[in-house]
């Protein structure tokens, strides 16, 4: 396999709600954007197809655990592993030129000391130092399959802000620039994280989004592309900007 492969995992509501489905259109534009080509991507959720160096993978299982296991065991069963691994959810954005620059990584992990938010009901950003992990890193490969804890479970397959940092401390980690993340997490009343798992039945939990924001402090006033550039993502504002008429649509 390639030097970096992509776990992304989807299930059924996050193809039903037009924002959620427009989210991974964007997310995918990332992936496909990729001034490297030193990538492959694993998609575990209905399809089950080719497109360049992304494979889809009809998942097995419902939830995100089941389908992470599964997209690793396809990975064990392939004839060479990839070097690192790195989860991305389906409704953010991996920085285009970040593979490129780390071509030549030879570091246990890297990762995003600053975690960088986009609320995309209002284009405010949030970018803070965290003591722990985010979602979205870069994991060596040969750590991220190590079993850990006490279920014994790959390091991958655990929550990023419980077990990830513990694992690593005292490793060879290396960390992005605040003007050049990994990645962007978006966030809005589509997040699961946040809404809990949504029915297309109903619209989305908006109250309970806006109470998750407010708990968040540092919030810019101004739009942070307006302000500041960030490499590899700043060609994504308009189709971020686009997506906010969106937000209020039922399914």
């Amino acid at each position: 396999m390639k030097k970096f492969v992509f776990i992304t995992t989807r299930n059924q509501h996050q193809y039903d709600h037009p924002l959620r489905s427009r989210l991974w259109t964007l997310c995918h534009k990332t992936l496909l954007n990729q001034q490297s080509n030193n990538w492959q991507a694993l998609v575990v959720g209905l399809d089950e197809k080719e497109e360049g160096n992304i494979t889809y993978l009809k998942a097995t299982g419902e939830t995100k655990k089941p389908k992470i296991k599964q997209a690793l065991e396809y990975i064990a069963a392939q004839d060479s592993p990839p070097e690192y691994l790195i989860r991305l959810d389906d409704d953010d954005l991996i920085s285009t030129t970040i593979l490129k620059d780390l071509d030549g990584l030879e570091a246990d992990a890297f990762t995003d000391k600053y975690h960088l938010l986009y609320d995309i009901t209002t284009g405010k950003s949030l970018q803070n130092d965290h003591t722990w992990f985010p979602n979205t890193c870069i994991l060596g490969y040969q750590h991220a399959i190590q079993p850990f804890g006490p279920e014994a479970m790959p390091l991958f397959m655990y929550d990023h802000d419980k077990a990830w940092h513990q694992y690593f401390e005292g490793k060879n980690v290396g960390y992005a620039s605040k003007k050049d993340p990994v990645y962007l997490r978006v966030i809005s009343p589509a997040t699961v994280s946040i809404s809990g798992t949504w029915d297309k039945s109903q619209d989305y939990d908006h109250e309970n989004f806006e109470r998750y924001v407010q708990s968040l402090r540092k919030w810019r006033r101004i739009n942070f592309w307006k302000k500041r550039s960030f490499k590899g993502l700043d060609p994504y504002e308009p189709d971020l900007s686009a997506l906010r008429e969106l937000l209020f649509t039922k399914a």
